[in-house]
């Protein structure tokens, strides 16, 4: 299983996760979990610009990098295909430095973990994102990190709480006397 190879291993594998145009995933979702393993194999930060269940493009979060991807649903061939892409980076490693994507890179990992166990420490999450992707985070970032993803998982349930006052005229209304 992969819970027994070494992290760097783990890593390097990620590595060869996108190939280049031509290359064929089942979903979205495939494509942009192979492209997250391998910009943090390659230690590169990106944004995804449009991002649907049709198409993804990707540019490096540095700013004025040339590293681009475009990826979109082939009907023909039932897949999520590569159609452009240019590999070569012009920033000379910054993205990583820079620490805004990172942040939510952060954040939308923390919420996969929290959807599978919303009890998890920080300490639990720092550990695991260590072994998954190799990168030591202290207690505070995670636990921003935390804060921000519970935010973001309540704020559709805040939403529906907010509604409620108008449902309860509502129904008042509809139903005299309730």
């Amino acid at each position: 299983s992969s819970n027994d190879v070494p992290p760097d291993k783990l890593v390097e594998s990620w590595k060869a996760g996108i190939v280049g145009v031509g290359q064929e995933f089942k979903s979205v979702k495939e494509f942009r979990d192979a492209l997250q393993k391998y910009a943090i194999a390659h230690r590169f930060m990106y944004r995804l610009k449009k991002n649907d269940t049709n198409r993804a493009s990707g540019i490096c979060a540095a700013q004025g990098c040339s590293w681009r991807i475009h990826a979109s649903w082939d009907s023909s061939s039932q897949s999520f295909r590569i159609k452009k892409m240019n590999k070569s980076h012009t920033c000379g490693g910054e993205s990583w430095k820079s620490a805004h994507p990172s942040k939510n890179w952060l954040v939308s990992i923390i919420k996969e973990k929290l959807r599978d166990n919303p009890h998890h420490k920080p300490k639990e999450i720092a550990n695991s994102i260590l072994k998954d992707f190799g990168i030591e985070l202290n207690y505070t970032q995670v636990w921003r990190g935390i804060e921000d993803a519970r935010e973001q998982l309540l704020g559709s349930y805040k939403e529906a709480y907010n509604q409620l006052p108008e449902l309860c005229e509502k129904m008042a209304e509809a139903n005299a006397g309730s």
